[in-house]
């Protein structure tokens, strides 16, 4: 039976970035980083360092020579190697906080874009995990990857942040909904989306708006949704503009047992089965009363007679971002350029 193992965060650390320098020497047996050096580039002791180097040993991917130093393994296995071709670039993705568990739709959807289109550049995808909130530390966590580019999904952190990672040599591409001044962008154009859903419900004469979801990233379409309902003399109520994913719809269920007008809801996030079963629990006439708008991230949401009904294009959308970062690969200097995509909405 197979010895059991206990690894720490800092050990993994450690592999990941062995695993990547084994990528990279191409069947070559480099000389790895001392252990005070790498002590210092992960943040962690000595002999924290000394054990995972052990260990990494013991597996096979590492040759100690006393005196000298730690060396890369010319002799690994295939199944050591992986099914990797060396010198393939290795894309870094981080996602929402840094420390996703679970992937809900929005990142699941987007994961399984950039994993089919990177991967057939080809590629290596590699997903980042990271182990603090810290600015510095995060830096210092993903230049430790040893990455040759990074679509950045992940924390909201100053612009400059990002501007520190390039001035360390990696090509970065933000992916988020709000875009970083002065750092390659690529982001679904919400202003957009939020201005035309306004023009159209104004167009319907509705002016009592239920937002479901008013959280990332759906609420960088509510500034300009806002906005324009302003511009025509309509002032949204905003205590309708929900924010718990867990109690929204309980919450609209409640309004309208209140007898709250309502006469439009703006459902970014769930099923629209779950959002027509409220009305229709509490006989409500929705398609004569009330405009449903609702995005298309389920196959099953299509929008009933009345409704709006508008959809992520995430192919062109990480088309965009991973165009981008093969560009900043082949030339690090080349001027930041924002992306916005446009959102399809339609009536039905």
């Amino acid at each position: 039976m197979a010895e059991n193992k206990n690894f720490s965060a800092e050990y993994m650390k450690i592999r990941r970035y062995v695993l990547n320098r084994i990528h990279r020497a191409g069947g070559k047996g480099l000389q790895l980083p001392t252990a005070q050096e790498l002590a210092k580039q992960f943040g962690c002791s000595r002999p924290t360092v000394s054990k995972a180097m052990k260990t990494l040993t013991e597996d096979g991917y590492v040759i100690g020579k006393p005196g000298i130093g730690s060396f890369i393994n010319p002799s690994l296995e295939e199944s050591q190697k992986g099914n990797i071709i060396a010198g393939m670039p290795i894309i870094g993705i981080i996602f929402g906080d840094g420390m996703l568990v679970h992937y809900e739709i929005f990142f699941g959807k987007l994961l399984s874009q950039i994993l089919e289109q990177v991967i057939h550049r080809p590629a290596i995808v590699h997903i980042i995990n990271l182990t603090t909130t810290n600015r510095e530390k995060i830096i210092r966590e993903i230049l430790a990857e040893d990455l040759d580019a990074l679509l950045w999904e992940g924390p909201v952190i100053e612009a400059d942040a990002i501007a520190e990672l390039r001035a360390h040599g990696l090509p970065v591409v933000s992916m988020k909904s709000n875009p970083f001044p002065g750092c390659d962008c690529v982001y679904f154009d919400m202003d957009s989306l939020g201005a035309e859903i306004a023009k159209r419900l104004l167009r319907k004469k509705r002016k009592n708006v239920v937002f479901l979801a008013d959280r990332y990233p759906w609420n960088a379409a509510k500034k300009a949704l806002v906005a324009t309902f302003a511009e025509a003399g309509v002032s949204l109520n905003e205590k309708l503009f929900l924010n718990s994913c867990s109690s929204s719809l309980e919450k609209l269920k409640e309004f309208l047992e209140l007898g709250v007008p309502i006469d439009a809801v703006i459902n970014p996030l769930f099923q629209i089965r779950h959002v027509t079963h409220v009305f229709d629990s509490l006989g409500f006439d929705r398609g004569k009363n009330c405009t449903l708008v609702n995005t298309g991230i389920y196959q099953e949401n299509l929008s009933p007679a009345g409704g709006i009904l508008y959809e992520l294009p995430f192919r062109e959308y990480v088309a965009a971002a991973v165009e981008r970062v093969f560009q900043l690969i082949e030339n690090k200097n080349l001027e930041p350029v924002q992306i916005p995509i446009p959102v399809p909405i339609s009536e039905s």
